[in-house]
């Protein structure tokens, strides 16, 4: 059987190489050729840039970024790579979507772009790049579909076929509705967290401790309050579930953790005691402060909170402006100064 995967970045290149081992033919399509050429260097897999090349298969996983426009889901990608699907699909062709979506989705897609004549299932993927063992392709999923028919198919393959243990929802709309609340729970648990920790340092108790006792409660799992909500899922999915109705519950976490890193960055300028400007300096030279999400170039919580620190706004996406060649001998001349300053 032969299975195309859509969209080879972090979680579609570990699904690519997941099937792969597990027998089948891939195909691994991209629009970036960086992606497809940092994926050869990987994995030996027939990947392209070029749809023309993806011949007739009988699955196609659809892994494609989503993101959002002015605060509101763009699932644009998704429908686009589904109208690629379109010209090539048959009516026994299976198509899941592993991409993060809202509900209704699937079934507009299957509607408008497929007219109905493809088995569509939706499992959102569950990956966690900093454990792929634990958290990666082969864990526990949620499956939903348009038909009885797609869900057979869709439990076929990925549950006798790949061997990933599913469990399965009644409606298609569940399954899309699941993710993006999973990921708004984790969210609020971490907003609860961060509030708790602002709480604890204006009465003069320590967080941590408090932290750690709470947790010896069988009930209760407080996570670590660290420098803001970052990466790309967990703010992007939030947004996703209030764009569906409103909700004063999200809304105030996400206002939570606005206030939290305003608060850690002026927490942390007076805690070092240093310049603004030399803070600032120190955060964007030194390697190690910058955590970038490199598949969604999503700057990292630190990065905004410098930019506080120094009271300024920058544009999301400022580095990459960059010329990286010119500017390396200036970079290390600052970093160095701006250790002289703050005694490092």
């Amino acid at each position: 059987m032969r299975v195309c995967v859509i969209g080879l970045g972090q979680i579609g290149l570990p699904v690519a190489r997941y099937v792969h081992a597990k027998g089948f033919e891939v195909w691994g399509y991209d629009i970036n050729p960086n992606t497809i050429e940092t994926a050869r260097k990987r994995e030996k897999l027939r990947l392209t840039i070029s749809w023309k090349d993806i011949p007739k298969v009988e699955t196609y996983i659809v892994c494609v970024t989503t993101s959002q426009v002015n605060g509101n889901p763009d699932l644009s990608a998704v429908f686009e790579v589904c109208k690629k699907i379109s010209e090539k699909a048959s009516p026994s062709t299976l198509v899941s979507i592993e991409s993060t979506i809202i509900p209704g989705t699937s079934r507009k897609i299957l509607e408008d772009i497929f007219k109905g004549k493809v088995n569509l299932v939706h499992v959102p993927h569950r990956y966690w790049a900093d454990e792929p063992v634990k958290h990666g392709v082969n864990q526990i999923r949620v499956i939903g579909a348009t038909d009885a028919q797609s869900l057979k198919r869709g439990l076929e393959f990925y549950q006798e076929a790949l061997g990933i243990p599913l469990h399965t929802v009644s409606s298609i709309e569940i399954a899309e509705m699941c993710k993006i609340t999973e990921n708004s729970h984790r969210y609020l648990q971490i907003a609860f967290a961060e509030e708790l920790k602002m709480m604890s340092a204006r009465i003069g108790l320590d967080f941590e401790e408090l932290r750690n006792a709470c947790n010896t409660k069988w009930n209760v799992d407080l996570p670590e309050a660290k420098e803001g909500i970052g990466r790309h899922c967990l703010p992007k999915d939030i947004k996703y579930l209030t764009s569906l109705t409103p909700s004063a519950l999200l809304e105030s976490a996400i206002n939570v953790d606005k206030e939290y890193r305003e608060w850690l960055s002026k927490k942390q300028c007076n805690d070092y005691g240093i310049k603004a400007s030399a803070r600032r300096l120190v955060g964007h030279s030194n390697p190690e402060n910058i955590h970038r999400d490199p598949h969604t170039f999503t700057r990292s919580p630190r990065e905004g909170l410098l930019d506080n620190c120094n009271g300024k706004k920058r544009h999301p996406n400022h580095r990459h402006a960059r010329n990286t060649k010119s500017t390396i001998p200036q970079s290390r001349r600052i970093w160095n100064n701006a250790q002289r300053e703050v005694g490092g």
